[in-house]
């Protein structure tokens, strides 16, 4: 578990996480894998740092880089400035991104054989009317 703070930063940790789960799933260290959140919201052209970004804004852009960046090297701030992007020292962890999925509407089965085959989902959830003062039932453990 990790905490984004005041920052809504919810898609770069969900980013991290998929990528971290599809790299163990391939192979790669479980020990060495903890990337950072911060890199994303500060150097990738894609998403509004703290303001959020859609899942596919960090998703796109992490297969372009060929290195990762780790979260011991680029803290995590609760905060973003597209002018602070660090560069380096980047880390290789054997394995690469290269690619991610997007689908829409998915089946239960679809979302469980894609987390078969690739290790993890990142998934989002469309909410109507009121939904952010919802305060019972199963989120009631978060509070």
């Amino acid at each position: 578990m990790k905490s984004q703070q005041s920052c809504g930063s919810c898609t770069a940790f969900a980013t991290s996480a998929a990528a971290e789960a599809a790299l163990i799933k391939a192979g790669a260290d479980w020990g060495s894998m903890d990337l950072s959140e911060q890199w994303l919201l500060n150097c990738s052209p894609y998403g509004s740092g703290c303001k959020g970004a859609w899942p596919e804004a960090y998703a796109k852009w992490l297969p372009t880089r060929g290195v990762l960046m780790q979260e011991k090297d680029y803290m995590y701030t609760s905060s973003s400035n597209k002018d602070d992007c660090k560069d380096g020292p980047y880390w290789n962890p054997g394995y690469k991104i290269d690619n991610f999925i997007q689908g829409n509407d998915c089946t239960d089965k679809e979302i469980m054989m894609q987390i078969k085959e690739y290790g993890s989902v990142g998934m989002t959830v469309t909410v109507e009317d009121d939904f952010e003062n919802y305060n019972s039932g199963v989120f009631s453990c978060f509070r």
